[in-house]
């Protein structure tokens, strides 16, 4: 494995300043950063965002559920912190994991206590326990504190969670059902997102009209364990940035998949899939490259003159490990050599062997010069 300081230089990409390794700290919650006393106000807000979070049973096991234990001082170090909850929540069904889930409410105890402050609920697992699993889980997401985004009740209207002065609008979408939507109504269906060219459009419009400031769009979508992205993705990656979506953040391929700043006169980011942030696949027995790795997405945004721009992102990719029988994420440069965390990883040499596979996933991030252009 490549040393500390190797990594952390490769992972650090800027978009508008030099890479220099680190971020400036964000000012406190909710308090602007004035340069002088005639300036306008300047607000900041730091977005932790990860991939799919899925309870197969033996993540479980035992009803543990701290299984971001070892990354949770990074989750909570942000204004907020948002993941894609791949299973259901519903009390009058029995849990369940693989190939229809169904977890228990403590799942979200868990998140909520890692630091996560929302959840992206439009996914080909939302209709595992039905439509009622639809609302009960976003009921009980609510009831923990959680904002949910993505399926809907009813006239609900779109998420917009307002962090340190800027309004920050959540949508997200699905391209994949399983198939279990064939007994839905036309009103029902609309409920959950589907990636259809209108409700899209719609989507953004209703979210800037409420007054988003920035956009950040999660999408569901691709082929499993694919490395790269079908002309589908592509297809509505495209559509939703034309439209005014800021950020795309991809899943469902439960692997990696390549990112990218988009070009252009506000700076813009996407990634296809950030990959797994938990689960119980492991390559062992699929076999399929990749699973344990995902990836945080660190997004940093200002706001002036009720202008909101992203100044910068920071990957921070993630490995899965099990050891004696507890599921566990981590940063990889909490595991690389001199990390904190790398004694007491089970399987060191998969994360070793892995970790160039996830640069390369990840290089074409590189090219970007200081002043954020192609």
């Amino acid at each position: 494995m490549k040393t500390r300081s190797l990594y952390l230089t490769l992972l650090c990409i800027l978009i508008l300043t030099s890479c220099t390794g680190r971020v400036a700290d964000a000012p406190s919650k909710g308090e602007p950063t004035l340069q002088k006393s005639t300036d306008a106000p300047t607000y900041h807000a730091k977005v932790w965002a990860t991939g799919d979070i899925m309870y197969h049973e033996p993540t479980y096991r035992g009803g543990d559920f701290n299984q971001f234990e070892f990354v949770k001082e990074y989750i909570q170090g942000a204004d907020l912190a948002i993941g894609n909850l791949e299973t259901t929540i519903n009390p009058h069904r029995s849990p369940a994991g693989h190939p229809l889930f169904n977890t228990p409410q403590e799942a979200l105890e868990g998140l909520k206590d890692a630091g996560f402050d929302a959840l992206s609920t439009s996914n080909n697992h939302c209709l595992d326990t039905g439509m009622e699993g639809v609302f009960t889980t976003q009921d009980a997401i609510k009831d923990y504190g959680l904002t949910y985004f993505g399926t809907k009740k009813p006239q609900e209207p779109p998420k917009i969670l307002t962090v340190n002065g800027i309004a920050i609008g959540l949508m997200a979408t699905t391209d994949l059902l399983n198939g279990l939507d064939g007994q839905l109504s036309p009103e029902e269906r609309l409920l959950l997102t589907p990636s259809e060219h209108d409700v899209l459009i719609g989507e953004i419009q209703n979210l800037r009209s409420l007054g988003a400031d920035v956009i950040l769009a999660y999408t569901h979508g691709g082929i499993e364990y694919a490395e790269e992205p079908t002309p589908r993705q592509v297809a509505i990656e495209s559509l939703l940035l034309d439209y005014g979506v800021d950020v795309v953040l991809g899943s469902h391929p439960h692997v990696l998949q390549r990112a990218h700043a988009v070009p252009g006169k506000t700076p813009r980011f996407a990634i296809y899939s950030m990959g797994n942030a938990v689960s119980n696949q492991r390559f062992e027995w699929l076999p399929h490259r990749g699973v344990e790795s995902g990836v945080f997405v660190e997004l940093n945004f200002e706001k002036k003159d009720q202008h909101t721009v992203l100044t910068s992102f920071i990957l921070h990719p993630t490995f899965v490990d099990k050891k004696d029988g507890t599921t566990r994420v981590y940063l990889y440069s909490d595991i690389a050599e001199g990390g904190k965390y790398r004694d007491q990883i089970r399987d060191i040499k998969k994360a070793d062997a892995d970790y160039p596979w996830v640069v390369n996933r990840l290089e074409t991030l590189n090219s970007w010069t200081p002043n954020g252009t192609l």
